[in-house]
């Protein structure tokens, strides 16, 4: 259990420090761990993640925002750390309403459950609901 924030930035970084090189497509994070004792130290090594190219394509044209690092569990039992980078960006300019072809209807009537529908220009459903 971390006993500070884990998000306090890249570059202040309590629990890890990250770099990021564009030119070489990855990042570097550096992690810290507590030994036998329970000392908390810095890993000597750090760890290195490929960036996919739309990644890299959005760092820049944006502005990284604090990334998120989770641990994800899958219905089998195994775990795995997930990087959520967020990346502020330009916004899209909506095409005109006259070329729009298909809208995304949604239902969260239930907390839990969420409906996505595809419908088209004629109110006829596209493919089945989500």
């Amino acid at each position: 259990m971390l006993t500070y924030a884990g998000d306090d930035g890249r570059e202040k970084g309590q629990a890890y420090r990250m770099a990021l090189d564009l030119d070489a497509g990855v990042a570097r994070f550096r992690f810290r761990y507590p030994d036998e004792a329970g000392v908390w130290r810095w890993r000597k090594v750090d760890t290195t993640i490929a960036l996919p190219e739309c990644l890299k394509e959005r760092l820049r044209n944006g502005e990284l925002m604090a990334p998120t690092l989770r641990e994800e569990r899958r219905a089998d039992g195994e775990r795995f750390a997930v990087l959520d980078f967020i990346i502020e960006v330009e916004k899209e300019a909506l095409p005109a309403w006259e070329s729009v072809e298909r809208v995304l209807g949604a239902d969260w009537g239930v907390h839990s459950l969420l409906t996505a529908t595809a419908v088209d220009e004629t109110s006829s459903q596209v493919g089945r609901p989500f």
